[in-house]
């Protein structure tokens, strides 16, 4: 994230030289839109990240939407840790690609410069402005404006606990922070035998990719310790501005508990340096009792594998007492302001592949008698990958469209949506102004740093606040003064 964020400014700097954020708002007049004759591209350039990989499938998903619209589709899909840097050239001065999707802090620093087209008025022409669509687009509004279209919804994590191993000290589904401590504790007395150094170890109560995400949100897989407190920048209902999360009174509490747990060997040794494809293979392994992470297919997914690697049962269950989930913002499809009849690609792309239908129905489970069929009145998936995700693009049980979905969900994927939707906060689009986007690398480091030495003892939780506030007291000052202060931001 820092390295791409640090390759953004450059490719700002090159093509904006000069501009701030306040330079590049656009004008926030509606204007009206005759939905019903926007002139059709020939041709959509999609630049994606999350599509299935070229093959068969992908053939036949651009194939068919050519048959249904006439329109030639050309996907770009470069490699996941390039695709930002595909991004940052197509939206600072190059007409590139038609439509992108975009998340995480780029959406609203894209916005701020001026960057994406504003699709508000072509959205609010639209079928897709009703009730279904409005929630998730709503949390992308920036400035009152829309500049990207709800892609999916934005899931979430939420925690899950081996049965198996509740059921084996009796326990049930902690409900608060109490008993989720207690159970940790038991988890930790489970032993196992470690081939590689021949000698016996204790368990993982519970397993995360990081204290802190490595993006926002910050504070999304370990709730239970957070417990609303929060390491960013974030407006605060209470009063009625913009605080820096690191020096609020909650901050720490949730510091003193992560120091607790880490004292007590109840987190994970290496919680500090894994990543999240680490988690799951501990987990996968039977070493794992707790581990917060995606809703939905992740869930199924998941409790799949470790029945099958384990023999263990895998649960979801509801926050405890104390917090709450949290769901991010949706990530974006946005179409880049040099982009050619941004009318066109809107309507005949991002409203096609969300309309409720068979455009929904091909962009998510895809081609009928090739990516699925109806056999003996059923929905079936043909030739799914086992332990995959079985979509085309759209996560099926991310859809806030109902499209009629030929493939029934498994109650597990049903059970973890409902727990999600149920027990958690929609978080709003990051907050970007000139001073965060620009020291983001640098605010990042010092709260990883203050965070690490407090959990491993190295600082006490007033010493480690205090170093925050010593090594960023003016960057915060400056970022809360354009929040708060008639400077920029997002609302």
């Amino acid at each position: 994230m820092k390295r791409k964020l640090a390759l953004f400014t450059l490719v700002l700097t090159a093509f904006l030289s000069g501009c701030s954020f306040s330079d590049n708002e656009t004008s926030s007049e509606n204007v009206s839109i005759d939905y019903a004759n926007i002139e059709k591209p020939e041709k959509i350039r999609l630049l994606a990240s999350t599509i299935v990989d070229p093959g068969d499938e992908f053939e036949q998903l651009i194939a068919a939407y050519k048959a249904d619209t006439g329109i030639t589709l050309e996907v770009i899909r470069p490699d996941h840790n390039v695709y930002y840097e595909r991004v940052n050239v197509a939206v600072a001065g190059s007409n590139l690609y038609d439509v992108m999707e975009v998340g995480g802090a780029y959406y609203p620093t894209y916005s701020s410069y001026g960057l994406l087209y504003d699709m508000t008025d072509v959205y609010e022409a639209s079928p897709q402005n009703n009730a279904d669509t409005n929630k998730y687009a709503d949390a992308l509004r920036f400035n009152g404006r829309l500049y990207g279209f709800p892609m999916m919804k934005g899931n979430g994590t939420i925690t899950h606990i081996r049965k198996d191993w509740l059921d084996r000290f009796s326990l049930s589904a902690p409900k608060n922070y109490a008993e989720f401590i207690n159970m940790l504790e038991k988890f930790k007395t489970i032993t196992y035998y470690d081939e590689e150094t021949a000698e016996e170890k204790n368990m993982i109560p519970i397993t995360a990719a990081g204290v802190i995400n490595s993006e926002y949100p910050y504070n999304i897989y370990l709730p239970e310790f957070y417990q609303g407190a929060n390491p960013d920048f974030y407006y605060d209902e209470s009063s009625g501005k913009y605080v820096d999360g690191m020096l609020q009174p909650n901050m720490k509490d949730a510091l003193a508990r992560f120091k607790f747990a880490w004292e007590d060997g109840l987190l994970d040794e290496d919680i500090f340096t894994n990543k999240t494809s680490t988690c799951r293979d501990k987990l996968y392994s039977g070493k794992v009792g707790t581990f917060n992470y995606s809703a939905g297919s992740w869930t199924y997914l998941m409790s799949e594998t470790v029945k099958e690697e384990v023999d263990g049962e895998l649960i979801a269950v509801e926050p405890i007492a104390e917090c709450k989930y949290i769901e991010r913002s949706p990530l974006a499809l946005v179409i880049p302001k040099f982009a050619e009849n941004p009318e066109g690609i809107y309507k005949y792309f991002i409203d096609y592949t969300h309309d409720g239908g068979k455009g929904q129905l091909l962009f998510t489970r895809g081609v009928e008698n090739q990516s699925w069929k109806i056999e003996n009145g059923k929905g079936t998936l043909i030739n799914a990958k086992p332990g995959s995700i079985a979509k085309l693009y759209y996560t099926p049980d991310l859809c806030f469209r109902d499209f009629g979905d030929p493939i029934t969900f498994d109650p597990t994927v049903i059970n973890s949506t409902k727990i999600l939707e149920e027990n958690s906060v929609l978080y709003p689009i990051p907050v970007a102004t000139d001073t965060a986007t620009d020291m983001l690398p640098e605010i990042d480091a010092v709260r990883r740093n203050v965070f690490e030495k407090v959990i491993k003892g190295e600082m006490t939780v007033d010493e480690g606040i205090d170093y925050y506030k010593e090594q960023m007291s003016e960057i915060s000052d400056t970022v809360l003064s354009e929040l708060n202060d008639g400077g920029d931001k997002n609302e």
